[in-house]
């Protein structure tokens, strides 16, 4: 998820929802909320999707330019991942909207789940595809045994994951293996926040079969609930920013589990664009402005203040800072003047991304730079040859720095993986467990609905587990306080066990058992597991006509695969 400003308000908006910001407040006054950071926040709501629903059935062109600006871009990354052609790929999209149209003049149209409804023509259209020409057979194997010369235990661990995976998948219907591709390789919500019966089942299927579903919690920024991530059976993952605070966007709702990083996340995208400034030999990083036009040109660097009117600029780069009017303007005069390019800086700290608005376009390039470039270009370097470089090629891998928590989830997914990896007779179950009682504790004491568990760490995860099963951890340390030296009838105890290693690291996911023998000689018994910080918590409430008065003893008891079972030992003193 990117942002960009709003080219009337300057405000930021997120990257894909622009035309809606405009298209929801003008077509039908919808609000659309502030978020209290200066960004205007635009969802994807239910009643959105009625209403672009009703305008599609009207046939309201408006209405069918946003359904194919939002969802087409979508349909051609699905087409073209499961084609491999780029041709083909842009015949499916457009087949996939001619579809749509024919349906809608003929009152056939979808009534509800509308981006379902397309990625079902796009499926279609695909599956068509290969019975007309079928594709070269490709085994599992071929696509997850290392080149080379593999270790054989662990390729006999891999074909054993791989063989588990295939049989879950065969448990499953032909609609839920559907369902599942969709959602995971093509981030399709079906129904957005209701549940999907179908798909429920289909989890709960792979959950059975020792599969361990992990999902994004949503990027509304709601309580509301999102699924896949809502089922009990998969994990649902928030996201957090460097400072380890939750982002803004982020779902936050019971069924929240593990948090991770998904803020400026750097992200794999399917193109490599370049955006650069150079001046007398020195480069400078910019930003491409949406719907202006790429290219590059060279001219003298000329200093166009706000660009609020056209200016003696035939053949140059100009630069113009950010204010008063639209970016679309600032280019268009600057265009207009016979310009080779423009160059918007900032006017606040930080990284501008603009956009001319859609329907809007340039015939020269124009990209942003920072409030500090833009500043230090003004005063040292008017007059100096500038080039100015923007383009963007597809069907290659770059990165850029995403937001979202379906960048955090790949984090969780990844220590899952990890320390599975450790020891591949754990079950899904025991993988979970490991993640969410080792996790970093944010926010509120305890499991939230923010941060769920926490902060997912991975070493300590693999810790959790024995750390591979390989032993040598050394000794446990086991320390027994209470909240007090003495107490009387009806006063609580609380019992604190911390659990270290031998090099004083506090060690989670021991096992306690803890042995209470009160005054009078009855025995009582509590167990549980330490947590991140290597505390186990108990409470006992003294009853002195049952456990009589005098010395109460504490004997605690530690285990952890990979390390020598520890004990601890504390007295307290019931007076009356």
């Amino acid at each position: 998820m990117r942002h960009f400003y709003d080219a009337e308000s300057n405000k930021k908006i997120r990257g894909n929802e622009y035309l809606y910001h405009n298209f929801l407040q003008n077509r039908y006054n919808q609000t659309v909320s502030h978020d209290g950071k200066g960004r205007l926040i635009v969802q994807m709501s239910e009643l959105e999707e009625r209403q672009l629903l009703h305008g599609a059935a009207r046939f309201d062109l408006d209405v069918l330019a946003v359904i194919y600006d939002r969802y087409s871009p979508q349909i051609h990354a699905y087409a073209l991942r499961l084609l491999g052609d780029a041709s083909l790929a842009e015949d499916c999209t457009a087949e996939t909207f001619a579809r749509f149209l024919r349906a809608l003049r003929i009152g056939r149209g979808p009534t509800d789940h509308l981006r379902a409804y397309l990625y079902r023509i796009a499926h279609n259209w695909i599956t068509d595809s290969y019975r007309r020409q079928p594709p070269p057979p490709l085994q599992l194997e071929d696509q997850l045994v290392a080149s080379g010369e593999p270790d054989p235990g662990r390729q006999a661990e891999e074909h054993q994951g791989q063989e588990r995976i295939r049989l879950a998948l065969r448990s499953l219907t032909p609609d839920q293996r559907q369902v599942l591709v969709l959602r995971f390789l093509e981030d399709l919500s079906l129904g957005g926040p209701t549940k999907s019966t179908t798909e429920s089942r289909a989890f709960n299927t792979l959950y059975t079969n020792g599969i361990l579903p992990i999902a994004a919690a949503g990027n509304d920024g709601t309580t509301a609930l999102n699924y896949p991530a809502g089922y009990t059976s998969v994990v649902s993952v928030a996201a957090i920013d460097d400072s380890k605070t939750v982002a803004d966007f982020s779902q936050y709702n019971s069924d929240v589990e593990l948090a991770a990083p998904g803020v400026g996340v750097l992200s794999t995208i399917p193109y490599v664009a370049t955006d650069l400034l150079t001046v007398s030999g020195v480069t400078y990083d910019a930003s491409h402005i949406e719907y202006a036009a790429y290219g590059t040109a060279t001219g003298a660097l000329v200093d166009g203040g706000l660009c609020t009117t056209t200016g003696a600029w035939g053949g140059k780069i100009v630069l113009c800072q950010r204010g008063d009017i639209s970016f679309y303007d600032k280019v268009k005069n600057v265009q207009d003047s016979g310009g080779a390019g423009a160059v918007i800086y900032n006017n606040v700290d930080g990284e501008l991304l603009a956009t001319l608005g859609e329907g809007y376009s340039s015939t020269i390039p124009a990209i942003t730079l920072t409030m500090a470039d833009g500043q230090y270009l003004v005063a040292n370097k008017l007059g100096s040859t500038a080039t100015l470089q923007t383009s963007v090629v597809w069907g290659v891998s770059g990165y850029e720095a995403w937001d979202g928590t379906s960048m955090a989830t790949p984090h969780v997914s990844a220590v899952a993986a990890l320390i599975w990896s450790a020891d591949p007779s754990k079950t899904n179950a025991d993988i979970r467990t490991a993640m969410t009682s080792t996790a970093e504790d944010l926010g509120a004491a305890g499991r939230d609905v923010y941060y769920g568990y926490g902060l997912v760490r991975a070493y300590e995860a693999w810790q959790a587990l024995g750390g591979g099963g390989g032993g040598g951890g050394g000794a446990l340390a086991v320390t027994v306080t209470t909240n007090k030296a003495s107490y009387i009838n009806r006063e609580t105890v609380a019992i604190t066990v911390t659990v270290k290693d031998d090099a004083g690291a506090p060690v989670a996911g021991a096992a306690v058992n803890v042995a209470l023998t009160t005054a009078n000689g009855t025995k009582l018994n509590y167990s549980g597991t330490t947590n991140t910080s290597g505390v186990a918590s108990f409470s006992y409430k003294v009853t002195t006509n049952k456990h009589g008065t005098g010395t109460y003893s504490l004997s605690a008891t530690a285990t952890k695969d990979g390390y020598t079972a520890g004990t601890g030992t504390a007295t307290f003193l019931v007076t009356k």
